[in-house]
């Protein structure tokens, strides 16, 4: 075994960098979507998808589809996501996300709403709506519990830190927030 590959090395690697080695080895469309949803479905990736799309075999073999699939979870919410449906028998402007993939984009929204929150309570409503637990259509809507289940899940994963506020139906920030990947163009703001 090379030094390289020790166990202790491969703890200290990033989920994301099997991955991108991975799309690095693909060459054809089917490889490079297979390399993408199996991105955007782990557990434990939160960053790292303008990363993967910025590789050359993604950008010379992935489908636009799965391109744009990928600039959403880096810096997409859900509500981007629900507002372009696929026309019936037509592919739309992103990739079909499976429920787990589905979940993860309403974490990733999550966590835009309460980085770019100018207050440190949000409401309920408020987040409900940004994930579209509410208003766009019945067959995407949720139960609170489910909606607040969401909010523990995130929290359990260390995405934002806070507390649940059930008098008045609020998010308490209350520490940190984890980074989404960033838009070139917001660097010089940043700094």
């Amino acid at each position: 075994m090379s030094s390289n590959s020790s166990p202790q090395h491969d703890l200290q690697k990033e989920p994301i960098d099997a991955f991108l080695a991975s799309a690095n080895e693909a060459t054809t469309p089917s490889q490079t979507r297979a390399v993408i949803s199996q991105t955007l479905s782990h557990p434990r990736i939160h960053s790292g998808f303008l990363e993967l799309l910025s590789l050359p075999s993604i950008q010379n073999h992935a489908p636009e589809r799965a391109k744009n699939t990928l600039k959403l979870f880096a810096h997409g919410t859900y509500l981007d996501y629900a507002e372009c449906p696929s026309p019936e028998g037509e592919e739309g402007r992103y990739m079909d996300l499976t429920p787990k993939q589905k979940h993860k984009l309403r974490q990733l929204s999550l966590v835009t709403l309460l980085s770019q929150s100018r207050s440190h309570r949000v409401s309920y409503a408020d987040m409900r709506r940004y994930v579209s637990f509410d208003g766009l259509s019945s067959s995407i809507s949720v139960s609170l519990g489910t909606f607040k289940e969401l909010i523990i899940l995130c929290l359990y994963n260390n995405l934002f830190m806070g507390k649940m506020d059930q008098k008045t139906e609020s998010f308490i920030v209350g520490g940190d927030i984890i980074s989404r990947d960033v838009i070139l163009d917001n660097v010089s703001s940043m700094i």
